[in-house]
């Protein structure tokens, strides 16, 4: 006698994205925003009955700030949601609808407004994060179906590529005694790029010599909590040098500082969590007839963004503008399946989570997978 198992495949319950790392350009109050878009896909190999199904992006801020003197304690935390669309794509008008065996597809698109706080994510548990949760709740006591998506949305401060252009200088003077010029190249740097740090000093009086020129590269964080704002800092970069090469009456020192996200945050104006850098700059000058020193302070703001996106001179694309897909149907919250379409190659071979670009999505995005590539049933 031969026993036959069948073993039921899990659902594949997905959402994919055009994108899911966004990039809005220019600050809160110039910013046009930026768009969402995606498909949710569910392909079932047997009936499965189902109230509702439906897809949320949400936002979601945490602030969490320890006392100073006691980093295990946690002072102050907060959370809140900051935004949220809901998508009801089935909603079954009596207790349930039953899906039929099949590969059944959404599509979904979502303006988000620039006014958004970007994703943020700090050294101390503090963050705002974005994420797309989709489910397909299910009668009884049969357990739901859940799939999520995480969602980062940037911020390019950069308007326009003649602001980048901008350079931070200073110069000035100690008592007609010293001069320095202090430049580092551009207030905005990408991640990616290096800041480079120039200093060039010149004694006006031959007594008067550079002992010592130290600086370092500060992280402000502000968080807005209960009417409070808390600041904490972090020195991300420091260093300091007694050599500094001189030629002809002038000191001049040179260093390029790497900035990376796996380092330093991007520069931030917002409710919730303000983030800005900052360059302190010590130049310590000997008197070499009394032996006597004197220190000379000085900062520059310094402005951490995204790097600025070839697609910032495209405006949002007008709503009759097909992207996705020309043969789903415009009514995307409409249930669709399609059982004669053809194959579009094996699961493994598809990128299920990169769609392509707003230009090329309409001939690259994957056919919603058919019968014949989905989990088996086995039977042994």
């Amino acid at each position: 006698m031969v026993n036959v198992i069948t073993i039921n495949p899990s659902p594949l319950f997905q959402i994919r994205l055009e994108n899911d790392d966004l990039t809005m350009s220019g600050s809160q109050s110039e910013s046009v925003g930026c768009i969402l878009r995606g498909q949710l896909v569910l392909a079932i190999t047997e009936p499965v009955k189902v109230k509702v199904i439906k897809l949320i992006f949400q936002g979601k801020s945490k602030i969490s700030v320890k006392k100073e003197c006691d980093t295990n304690v946690t002072d102050y935390c907060e959370e809140r949601v900051l935004y949220q669309h809901d998508w009801v794509f089935l909603s079954a008008q009596n207790k349930y609808q039953v899906l039929n065996p099949d590969n059944y597809y959404w599509n979904f698109e979502l303006v988000l407004p620039g006014t958004l706080t970007e994703t943020i994510d700090t050294w101390n548990e503090s963050y705002v994060r974005y994420s797309l949760k989709a489910v397909a709740e299910r009668p009884f006591f049969s357990p739901n179906i859940h799939t999520e998506r995480k969602v980062r949305i940037n911020r390019c401060l950069i308007s326009n590529f003649l602001v980048s252009l901008q350079s931070m200088f200073v110069h000035n003077s100690w008592e007609n005694k010293v001069e320095y010029d202090i430049s580092v190249g551009s207030k905005y740097i990408c991640f990616g790029g290096r800041i480079p740090i120039e200093i060039v000093l010149k004694s006006l009086m031959s007594e008067y010599k550079v002992f010592q020129i130290s600086y370092g590269f500060k992280e402000i964080a502000t968080y807005n909590i209960r009417s409070k704002k808390v600041t904490r800092e972090r020195i991300l970069y420091s260093t300091k040098d007694q050599s500094v090469p001189y030629y002809e009456g002038t000191w001049t020192k040179n260093e390029k500082i790497l900035i990376s996200k796996s380092s330093c945050l991007a520069d931030s104006e917002n409710g919730q969590i303000q983030i800005r850098h900052e360059l302190n700059f010590s130049i310590i000058i000997l008197n070499e007839k009394d032996m006597q020193f004197t220190e000379l302070r000085n900062s520059l703001p310094v402005v951490i963004t995204c790097p600025i996106s070839s697609t910032d001179d495209i405006g949002l694309p007008a709503y009759d503008y097909h992207c996705l897909d020309k043969g789903v149907p415009e009514d995307s919250s409409s249930l669709y399946s399609d059982t004669n379409s053809p194959l579009a190659g094996e699961l493994d071979n598809v990128d299920l989570n990169s769609l392509p670009s707003y230009d090329s999505i309409s001939s690259l995005i994957p056919t919603p997978v058919i019968d014949t590539i989905l989990p088996p049933s086995y039977v042994l």
